[in-house]
């Protein structure tokens, strides 16, 4: 019997000790780290499982011939061993556990309320009466249609607050270049205001048909008025909706607010994508990638929409997943997500219909995302390869350092680094830059 053989047979036997009740298990290697965070509604079941002769899906194999100890963690229901899990893995970071990289929540657009709302953008959503539209993918999808709504529409950008500060400062440079309304001038009516807010609130739910259809009637109406400037602001306005509208796709009813996960997944690289839906309209996506070391079982994506949505608060109805996850598991999070939502929350695999078209939607997407993070590793690798081979090194670096040392004559004499470490297994080498001109520089260089 082999050494692997033999302390995974001690591992079964420790394994079949453990309790039938909900719980969360650590997987250490040999040095003591963290590698894996699960939880299981039965302890022994599932952990028990990982030391059997069954078959394993490489990734899984692959993380057990690294396990040399495991701890666990009883809980009293299934929800306290998922958040708990949740916890952990941000705490230990382990390598085969899927997660998120970026610490930040989600952006949002949020419009206050009062009789002059503010349209701008945060990260936090509170508890008040103002308007939440998001989550946003990231903070360029929100400034370019902030950018959009307050130099069309003319919505205030500035610090100011109306009713307030009318009247009591002059009108600042963008009203000059009519970007801005000039609601402090005292020109600008409450209910000339509101309606450009009703408007801008219209284009953010995805109603912008209706919106250029009112603009187009307006434009029309000025002109035969001979009020062309104003005609052709409203122009530019229709311009400028339109192209928000090229964004968003309509894939329901307007009422239809959901979530929808499509996932695909290759021996070198994962892709988890989002598609947020809402009143029918797709307002944007999030692509996740993850390499090949990251454990991918139900449990680990049911962890990853947990932690998802424990960054991202504003959860939808429905949330639709295009892979198979155990009744048990949905039950899980069906009742984790509705807790945090204080409504019922169903989550769904659709087997057919418009529903199963859109899950395979985001499938796609998923996909495509997964072969462009796979070409630019590749691009990436020759570039390593190539500086491999420049400085005769056995192996490819996987750490790198670059000094600069700046002076003025022999006074204030100051040093710069900057490191590079590259993420190296035998299947693929992963840089985490977007770019590599700074390694293509250092070669050219050499």
């Amino acid at each position: 019997m082999s050494k692997y053989e033999s302390r995974n047979e001690e591992l079964l036997k420790k394994a079949n000790t453990l309790p039938q009740c909900p719980g969360v298990y650590i997987m250490k290697n040999k040095a003591g780290h963290v590698i894996y965070v699960g939880k299981s509604r039965k302890l022994k079941n599932r952990v028990s499982q990982y030391f059997q002769n069954s078959k394993k899906n490489t990734k899984t194999a692959r993380m057990v011939f690294f396990v040399e100890d495991f701890d666990y963690i009883l809980c009293h229901t299934e929800i306290e061993a998922l958040t708990l899990e949740n916890t952990l893995i941000k705490q230990y970071v382990p390598k085969y556990n899927i997660r998120l990289k970026d610490a930040k929540s989600y952006p949002y657009i949020k419009i206050t309320s009062g009789d002059f709302p503010k349209i701008f953008f945060t990260r936090s959503r509170l508890s008040d009466k103002a308007k939440y539209f998001g989550p946003f993918s990231g903070t360029a999808t929100v400034f370019s249609i902030l950018d959009v709504l307050h130099k069309s529409l003319g919505i205030p950008n500035c610090k100011r607050s109306f009713p307030r500060d009318i009247g009591k400062e002059r009108p600042c440079i963008y009203y000059q270049m009519k970007q801005c309304c000039g609601v402090c001038t005292g020109c600008v009516s409450k209910a000339e205001y509101a309606e450009l807010i009703r408007i801008a609130t219209d284009i953010l739910r995805g109603h912008t048909g209706a919106v250029i259809q009112q603009m187009e009637t307006k434009m029309y109406t000025l002109a035969e008025q001979e009020q062309f400037e104003a005609a052709a602001q409203c122009r530019d306005t229709i311009k400028a909706i339109r192209m928000i509208r090229q964004k968003q796709n309509v894939v329901a009813d307007p009422e239809t607010n959901m979530d929808v996960f499509g996932f695909f997944a290759s021996d070198s690289v994962s892709c988890m994508s989002v598609m947020y839906v809402r009143d029918g309209a797709v307002i944007d996506k999030n692509d996740f990638t993850f390499d090949s070391s990251a454990v991918l079982e139900a449990d680990s994506l049911v962890s990853f929409l947990v932690e998802h949505y424990m960054r991202n608060d504003a959860i939808p109805r429905t949330v639709l997943l295009s892979f198979s996850i155990s009744l048990e598991e949905l039950e899980i999070i069906e009742q984790f997500l509705s807790d945090q939502a204080g409504y019922k929350v169903t989550v769904r695999h659709p087997l057919r219909g418009a529903m199963r078209e859109l899950c395979q939607t985001v499938v796609k997407n998923a996909e495509e995302k997964a072969r462009q993070s796979e070409l630019d590793a590749q691009k990436d690798e020759s570039v390593l390869l190539q500086l491999a081979d420049l400085l005769r090194l056995e192996t490819v670096p996987e750490r790198i350092e670059a000094y600069d040392i700046s002076n003025i004559g022999t006074e204030y004499i100051t040093a710069g680094m900057v490191v590079l470490k590259t993420d190296t297994h035998p299947n693929r080498i992963i840089v985490p830059l977007r770019s590599n001109r700074w390694m293509e520089s250092m070669i050219t260089a050499l």
